[in-house]
């Protein structure tokens, strides 16, 4: 019997290293983030290198609809486009287009900003 227990312990833990392991494995490290605020982006400017993932938090009182230049067609770089993000929740954008893209609110269009991204 204690063979038994002692195999289904560690059977248990090596489950659940697997498991833990897979997380962290597949969880995308966050290259940078942009914040949106009443006032706008900030930072204004981010560079990243091409492959990263990017944070974009909504920390405003409304909407915020996180997309490409320019407006309204958005096709400048789609990679950067979102669904909505109501205020204080967040997204991430993977981007691999090397270049200076510029993005906006599309709620609010005149709050701009830009991502430089690098080899």
């Amino acid at each position: 019997m204690n063979n038994k227990v002692f195999l289904g312990s560690v059977l248990l833990v090596i489950v659940l290293l697997a498991a833990f392991g897979f997380y962290f494995v597949t969880k995308p490290v966050i290259a940078a983030t942009i914040t949106y605020t009443d006032t706008g982006f900030s930072p204004q400017t981010t560079t990243v290198a091409a492959g990263s993932t990017v944070r974009v938090v909504n920390e405003s009182k409304a909407q915020l609809h996180f997309a490409s230049g320019p407006h309204p067609q958005h096709d400048l770089n789609s990679e950067l486009n979102m669904d909505e993000l109501a205020p204080g929740k967040e997204g991430t954008i993977h981007v691999t287009r090397e270049g200076r893209w510029s993005f906006h609110n599309h709620e609010n269009d005149n709050r701009t900003g830009s991502i430089i991204v690098t080899k």
